[in-house]
């Protein structure tokens, strides 16, 4: 699995955020709206389909401070900093099917246990509606 950013471009070109060690999310959920009043039946709530929400992808960068990981992780950091929308592409391994979808940084961490491998774990919120899709 790749996390991709997308270029400022036109048409966008993807590259690879790094060595992706673990990914998860998109987590989609639907808000439940209640509309129960003093006559619903039996005196049950009631219920209906409320807003969309994308949620987050969150995960775990290789730290590699050394050469281009350390573009890519500058890269992350900046992407925290200015707080904008950006385009990211989630790519299955299969290389053709793949999540699509804007977002921002809303953490970014730095673990250097002493004995471990060094990590930087962040998270992205989604913004809108993510895009399950296949390059053909």
């Amino acid at each position: 699995i790749r996390l991709q950013r997308a270029s400022d471009a036109t048409p966008a070109v993807f590259t690879d955020i790094g060595e992706l060690k673990e990914l998860n999310g998109p987590s989609l959920a639907r808000d439940s709206v209640d509309v129960s009043h003093s006559l619903s039946p039996n005196r049950y709530r009631e219920f209906i389909p409320g807003m969309l929400d994308a949620g987050e992808v969150s995960g775990v960068l290789a730290l590699v401070p050394s050469g281009t990981q350390a573009d890519a992780h500058q890269e992350v950091i900046d992407d925290l900093n200015t707080a904008t929308l950006r385009q990211y592409r989630i790519l299955y391994p299969d290389g053709n099917v793949y999540w699509l979808f804007d977002g921002f940084f809303t953490s970014v961490d730095h673990a250097t246990p002493i004995d471990d491998e060094m990590t930087l774990p962040f998270t992205i919120k989604v913004s809108g509606q993510p895009t399950l899709g296949e390059i053909v």
